[in-house]
């Protein structure tokens, strides 16, 4: 038991080391390397990022939030998903890193000569360098099964990359016409979901359309008490639907 321990923790911190070590080669061989065509200066970037970092890892190394889960069943289910993203994260995060090259910037820049990057990752989420440390936080929290760790990703860093991605599509969208259309076709962190029919509605087990009934800041239209034929376009409200559904 100790040495699976043991092996979970080396292979969590090398991914945690991997992606440390993608981002400082991003600031060594990127940051002032291109002239800016047009810039914004965000709140939100790597100097925050490493500050909810730091307070996520106090969460674990403290113990605050842990739950100590009864069955061996769950637990391993829980390490195993958790690993997954884990792993997967890091993978993302650093060949994201790779297919942006030198579009790569702290803060929000377009620079000239800057190139619409929709293949590889890009093909997957829109944003796959703050997709792949929420995936990896909530792995982390699953491993190390901590509630409090899980909502502070939750209600903090997720809501900080939305916001933050928010900002670059809004410059994103001035600058490439087919912006849009990526929009349509990839989701913003998580992988749209599509029907076999490509249609825009959630398939359900039974092949009939999720019909739900959603709180108000979670959709333009809710119902309370009644029912609701939910498409995904329906949970673009807010940034709820943004960030789950992939609508905007």
């Amino acid at each position: 038991m100790v040495n699976i321990e043991i092996a979970i923790n080396a292979i969590v911190g090398l991914c945690i080391f991997a992606v440390i070590a993608a981002v400082t080669a991003d600031f060594a061989f990127f940051q002032e390397n291109n002239r800016p065509k047009k810039e914004k200066k965000s709140p939100v970037a790597t100097f925050t990022m490493f500050c909810f970092s730091f307070l996520f890892y106090s969460i674990e190394k403290n113990g605050w939030g842990a739950v100590l889960i009864d069955g061996h069943n769950i637990r391993a289910v829980m390490i195993v998903v958790g690993m997954v993203l884990m792993i997967t994260g890091a993978i993302v995060n650093i060949s994201g890193r790779f297919k942006l090259g030198r579009n790569w910037s702290d803060n929000i820049k377009i620079y000239l000569g800057h190139t619409l990057v929709s293949e590889g990752v890009y093909g997957l989420v829109r944003h796959p360098l703050y997709a792949s440390l929420i995936w990896m936080f909530y792995g982390s929290a699953l491993i190390y099964s901590n509630w409090m760790a899980f909502l502070a990703n939750t209600l903090i860093f997720l809501p900080a990359m939305h916001f933050r991605a928010k900002q670059e599509e809004k410059m994103l969208v001035q600058e490439f016409s087919a912006y849009k259309d990526y929009q349509r076709r990839v989701g913003m962190f998580f992988p749209k979901i599509k029907s076999p029919k490509n249609e825009d509605y959630l398939p359900s087990r039974f092949g009939s359309k999720i019909r739900v009934c959603f709180l108000p800041l979670c959709g333009r239209n809710p119902c309370l008490g009644g029912v609701y034929p939910a498409r995904l376009a329906d949970f673009g409200g807010g940034w709820f639907g943004d960030v789950f559904f992939g609508t905007a």
